[in-house]
């Protein structure tokens, strides 16, 4: 009888093992976060200006990526005035980050106008689409413009800078987008639209 305890015992506890086993090597890995992201500084007003500096705080990935990617056009952007009533009342800083989430938001595929608002709005709830439409309609078109390549048959082959382009590439450019680097873009969409329009790369 004892035997036959002693080997029921085993048996459990061996079972219990191979069931923690198989647990810890079923789990699924953690995503490792992203690496931080270096604090660089850019010259806004005059001075070298790094991103937890004009915000008062650490950045997250996010918003370090957008800075160290388009801070350096942040302060002529913002000071030109083409984000309206509503960007001189909440001042640059504020302004300055709603600019660089249009940025980032519009450089990520599927997201549209409809969630920069969403989150725009989290941290504005005084602001309304007319306030927030300009922050996403200009920094396409000046601060962080969307240039995509495309083939002969009409479908997207990437995104790609402007300095990439060559006379005769079709591209999708945002509507009011005339110019990108010296290259003349012909827009076919009337202008008023937030949606893109398809052109071609003009010779130089």
């Amino acid at each position: 009888m004892k035997q036959v305890l002693k080997a029921v015992l085993v048996c459990l506890v061996v079972g219990a093992a191979v069931l923690v086993v198989w647990a810890v090597a079923s789990r699924p890995d953690s995503p490792e976060p992203p690496r931080p992201l270096p604090d660089t500084a850019v010259m806004v007003h005059g001075r070298p200006t790094t991103c937890s500096e004009l915000f008062g705080q650490p950045c997250d990935f996010g918003l370090q990526s957008a800075f160290n990617r388009w801070g350096p056009g942040l302060g002529p952007f913002v000071d030109s005035g083409v984000l309206g009533p509503y960007a001189e009342r909440i001042g640059f800083v504020a302004s300055a980050k709603l600019s660089l989430d249009a940025c980032a938001l519009s450089h990520t595929t599927g997201k549209t106008v409809l969630e920069f608002v969403e989150q725009a709005q989290r941290q504005h709830p005084d602001a309304g689409s007319p306030e927030l439409f300009p922050f996403w309609n200009r920094t396409r078109q000046t601060l962080c413009p969307l240039v995509t390549r495309t083939v002969d048959d009409g479908t997207a082959s990437g995104e790609g800078d402007a300095a990439s382009l060559v006379a005769g590439d079709t591209v999708l450019v945002p509507v009011e987008f005339r110019r990108v680097a010296g290259l003349a873009l012909v827009d076919r969409r009337g202008a008023g639209c937030f949606c893109v329009g398809a052109g071609r790369v003009a010779d130089r």
